[in-house]
């Protein structure tokens, strides 16, 4: 009996992974045609930029103009950090003008969040150190931690320095439990964050029902969906399904190639599994375009951490590209030495 349990266990576990491989060469097609548009989607992000800045034309008030400015950052801020900060920069100057504290403080907030996602973290931390996170409003508060988090996420990944990561970690850790202590228990947000307290205890399947729960409220086609997809690939990396884990990669790349994401962690996570596994052109490609879009979108971070990867892959992909051509020229030649041969045979037939 237990010899027949075991049998069906492996025969269903089987044929999980041999369906999970069709879908993933499936998806991996389909990946391949969305990148290849992402030039057409980087096209419709500038126009909707267009459209939005041509809105300013018209407007008098400073409000107003505060306002349009926050959506044409929240364009920006996954696009070119560059452009975002100088929009910061002005609602920054608005902020001061009308005497809007709290306007003024979120906006610092957020130059500091770019600054985090561009690489500049020394400028981030003085912002950080300048505001006294205790005495903000709780949204605000919350934003800060948000932030803050991100902020030492991005240094991490930096530095890569095991010497200064149990520290980063050690803040990055303290801010989530405050602002924990600010969200509402039921609240996604909540849940988004108490997801990864699970999978730091080592509680990943509990963590992954919470991150599945809120992956199925996302909007298709939208940068939450994407994140949501990127939170369920690493925690599926966690217990070992990399099956399951290269399909929610490939998600979130593909929702963030349509959206102009410039600032795309799962594209350069999927290059290197890919690597890995030996789908060495694929990773090449996905690779370089990675590193297309960091300098697109000018993000000094991105552009180290691609750095360490870029070389590795490229490589592998020039030694296989000259075998190849070894191979070709053998070819070639024995070709040719049997097409001589057989002239000769039918010569002195």
């Amino acid at each position: 009996m237990k010899r027949t349990l075991w049998f069906i266990f492996f025969l269903l576990n089987s044929l999980f992974y041999l369906y999970a491989d069709s879908e993933n060469d499936s998806l991996l097609k389909v990946l391949d045609k969305v990148i290849s548009e992402r030039l057409i989607y980087t096209q419709k992000k500038e126009a909707t930029i267009k459209e939005l800045k041509k809105k300013k034309v018209g407007l008098n008030s400073l409000e107003d103009i505060y306002n349009l400015n926050k959506e044409i950052i929240h364009q920006y801020e996954t696009f070119v950090c560059d452009s975002a900060e100088q929009y910061i920069h002005e609602n920054i100057d608005i902020a001061k003008t009308i005497g809007n504290k709290e306007y003024l403080l979120e906006e610092q907030l957020r130059l500091a969040f770019v600054y985090s996602l561009s690489g500049l973290f020394i400028q981030a931390n003085d912002i950080f150190k300048s505001i006294k996170c205790a005495d903000l409003p709780d949204h605000l508060k919350a934003l800060y931690c948000w932030n803050r988090i991100r902020y030492y996420e991005n240094l991490i990944k930096y530095t890569d320095d095991v010497r200064f990561s149990n520290e980063y970690i050690s803040e990055k850790e303290a801010y989530r439990d405050t602002v924990m202590s600010i969200l509402f228990d039921q609240s996604d947000e909540y849940r988004k964050e108490k997801a990864v307290k699970l999978q730091d205890k080592g509680s990943t399947k509990e963590a992954l029902l919470i991150l599945t729960e809120i992956y199925d409220k996302q909007e298709p086609a939208s940068h939450g969906y994407a994140m949501m997809a990127m939170g369920l690939a690493r925690a599926y990396r966690l217990i070992g399904n990399y099956a399951l884990e290269e399909k929610f990669l490939m998600l979130a790349a593909m929702t963030d190639t349509k959206l102009a994401v410039k600032e795309n962690e799962a594209l350069l996570t999927l290059a290197v599994n890919l690597y890995h596994k030996g789908d060495i052109d694929r990773a090449y490609n996905y690779i370089k375009v990675a590193l297309d879009d960091a300098i697109f979108y000018n993000s000094r971070f991105k552009n180290t951490v691609i750095a360490r990867i870029h070389p590795i892959i490229e490589n592998t992909y020039l030694i296989r590209l000259e075998k190849q051509k070894q191979n070709l020229r053998f070819y070639i030649f024995l070709t040719s030495l049997f097409v001589v041969a057989l002239a000769i045979t039918l010569y002195f037939t």
